[in-house]
């Protein structure tokens, strides 16, 4: 215990380790998996808990308790999700606010890690704001979108850094080094960058926040030394940038945002649309939801024929989204910490007389404002780096501003302090355990992993089907894991010898069965009842009679119903009859599928799948197919571009082999190749 407690004392005095530990956070939240980001956000919490213990570090207050109550609750909504494994995935994002500010609250030396962290966060802005002015100024980006994937969350990353800077900028302090012009110099500078990034992304929810905060942090900022001065300069600097920007790359955001080309914008309608299903989804299931991180698996079922220009994986409103997942229950506590939220900003606005620390409390809030503004328009909380930088910004102001008493943390003083952390070893082996089972399976089961290589070199015996097991039977829910179990044994069905049918059926029945698990703990998933279906219809001389058939043909009806699109689901359903001898109906799934189908992509498969049964080509029309389903779909701004020329060149190829078998009598097939044969007239 001694040197245990040597070690303790030593690092209690060294805020670096912390700092470097929030630093580190933040980077991974950007370059790895939420469940990587999560385990550094324990990590963190972890070693702020274990000196915090028996001190009196724990805020009193609702806002502190608000936060550990819906930590608490997204973590056992995962019980009840209609698909756990999504649901845990999402919670770990989620978690990731009030997960950094509770590890805030339990800091000793809050001061000293605050003043550590400043010089990173310029460096990061500066950083983060090169980026996105790159992209748009020497690839030529339509949008700057900088480390991200979404141009819109790259602008609501550069508010959280712009409010902050500009409050600096007002009320600069010594961080930056004793020479107070140095510091508006650095300052000034990080505010231009960060507002040509800013207009470089064009995004209007965020320029919407920003218009209505920068009067709030003028107001709060009038009684300050060189007020109008600061003013003029920083506007400027905005004007500055956004007439540059303007300039040099076309992007303008003034022309985006009028009336006459918000009623001609498809996107506008689109988040309509969106929003309007998704209150049909939540009345669906409005007390505890489907579960976090399933409005993606859900809203196929609702999604209009007009959205056909979104990945269909977010509502683009957050607020929306988080009823429609977690129910009234998660939405009104998401609500709370917002509105606890605002109270405190408001506060932080209003006193008349400040100091340095308020001065900098006003940028943080506002920046957290502003993420929640745009929140209404797009995808913000459903990302971790948003989430622990607003976690990050509350938890200052909270600490910083002295609203509440501090009482001591831990059990009570009749369990020894060896115990207690004794005890915090175990609740923090619990996630970090199952976060680093599902990094196992997310490097070790994806087919193509160096480090599997490398353990098999000391471990000849072991596979990845053992790996797969073994991560499955501690974690039941992890479907990496699960679906490499089931696909392992689909495939093994093919290797057996066809003469041992007694082992071929018990494979088989096997199979059967661990796929119908998955798909119970996987709801709407309609690509495990396509694979489920596709194996019985390939193997439906191991069950007796039409039974198969039978049951592949009710698995694939019910992988529609989660999703009428799904084109693998179709091409079950349909085979189902081909194979039954009633082609009439397999042309009339196929037919009545591509009437449906809202991409172009997915329209073509479907033609080449009816063309299948007309003509010979099979294996020109199934690399069709291939070259279809292999292009790559969810792009980021300026990705993806070579799409449309993939698929016009296998259009053409289609049209060639309808007008093989033109005309056509059948009017489902003649339903289905219409667009392929008019062209071609």
């Amino acid at each position: 215990m001694s040197l245990l407690g040597s070690i303790s004392m030593h690092f209690h005095h060294r805020p670096f380790t912390i700092s470097l530990l929030i630093i580190a956070s933040v980077i991974s939240s950007f370059a790895t998996t939420g469940a990587v980001t999560a385990g550094l956000l324990v990590l963190w919490i972890g070693w702020a808990t274990w000196f915090a213990l028996g001190k009196p570090l724990w805020p009193k207050g609702k806002l502190p308790l608000l936060m550990l109550g819906f930590l608490l609750w997204i973590a056992t909504s995962i019980w009840w999700s209609h698909s756990p494994y999504n649901s845990w995935n999402t919670a770990l994002i989620l978690g990731a606010l009030p997960l950094s500010f509770i590890a805030w609250q339990l800091a000793s030396n809050p001061d000293e890690i605050w003043a550590q962290l400043k010089k990173p966060f310029i460096a990061g802005a500066w950083l983060v704001s090169l980026w996105g002015i790159y992209q748009v100024v020497f690839p030529g980006l339509p949008r700057a979108l900088g480390p991200l994937a979404d141009p819109n969350v790259y602008a609501c990353l550069l508010n959280l850094a712009w409010f902050p800077l500009l409050a600096a900028f007002f009320k600069p302090d010594s961080t930056f080094g004793e020479k107070t012009r140095f510091a508006q110099l650095v300052l000034g500078t990080s505010l231009l960058l960060v507002s040509l990034a800013f207009f470089a992304a064009s995004s209007r929810g965020a320029m919407l926040a920003w218009l209505l905060l920068m009067p709030l942090a003028f107001w709060a900022f009038r009684q300050l030394p060189g007020f109008r001065k600061n003013v003029f300069i920083s506007l400027s600097l905005a004007l500055a940038s956004y007439l540059i920007i303007s300039a040099v790359t076309h992007i303008n955001l003034a022309a985006r945002a009028n009336l006459h080309y918000l009623e001609s914008d498809a996107s506008v309608s689109l988040r309509l649309l969106i929003w309007r299903s998704t209150l049909d989804m939540f009345s669906a299931h409005p007390w505890l939801g489907t579960g976090l991180g399933t409005w993606g698996d859900f809203y196929p079922a609702y999604r209009q024929a007009a959205d056909n220009n979104t990945a269909g994986y977010y509502a683009h409103n957050d607020y929306l989204q988080i009823a429609q997942e977690g129910g009234l229950v998660t939405f009104v506590l998401f609500m709370c910490i917002f509105a606890f939220l605002a109270l405190l900003a408001f506060r932080t606005i209003s006193p008349a007389k400040r100091r340095p620390v308020q001065i900098e409390n006003v940028g943080l809030m506002l920046g957290i404002m502003a993420a929640y503004l745009h929140a209404a328009v797009n995808f913000i909380f459903y990302l971790n780096y948003i989430n622990i930088i607003v976690g990050l910004y509350a938890a200052r102001v909270w600490q910083s501003s002295q609203v509440s008493q501090r009482v001591m943390f831990g059990l009570p003083k009749t369990v020894s302090p060896s115990l207690q952390r004794t005890l915090l070893l175990i609740v923090l082996a619990i996630p970090i355990s199952q976060i680093a089972l599902h990094e196992a399976s997310e490097i070790l089961l994806n087919g193509k992993s160096r480090s599997l290589s490398l353990l098999r070199k000391q471990f000849p015996q072991l596979t990845p089907y053992d790996i797969a097991r073994f991560i499955a039977a501690i974690r039941p829910n992890e479907y990496i894991a699960q679906r490499y179990v089931v696909d392992s044994a689909a495939q093994a069905l093919d290797e057996i010898d066809p003469r041992n049918t007694l082992l071929q059926k018990e494979v088989f029945l096997e199979t059967i069965e661990k796929y119908d698990e998955l798909r119970r703990n996987s709801a709407n998933s309609p690509e495990l009842g396509a694979a489920e279906a596709d194996l019985i219809l390939k193997h439906r001389h191991l069950m007796p009679g039409n039974s198969a058939i039978q049951q592949a043909r009710s698995i694939a009806k019910s992988a529609l119903e989660s999703d009428p699109r799904h084109v693998a689901s179709i091409i079950a359903l349909a085979d189902s009859y081909f194979l039954e001898g009633n082609p009439s109906f397999g042309y009339e799934v196929l037919s009545t599928g591509i009437s449906k189908m809202i991409f172009l992509r997915d329209r073509l498969v479907l033609q080449a799948e009816v063309l299948k049964h007309q003509i010979p080509q099979k294996e020109a029309l199934d690399q069709i197919q291939d070259k279809l389903r292999n292009m790559r779909s969810a792009c980021k701004v300026g990705d993806c571009l070579g799409n449309q020329a993939i698929e016009d060149e296998q259009q053409t190829r289609l049209r060639r082999f309808a007008a093989l078998i033109a005309p056509i009598s059948d009017p489902a097939i003649n339903n289905s190749l219409y667009s392929l044969l008019e062209t071609k007239q």
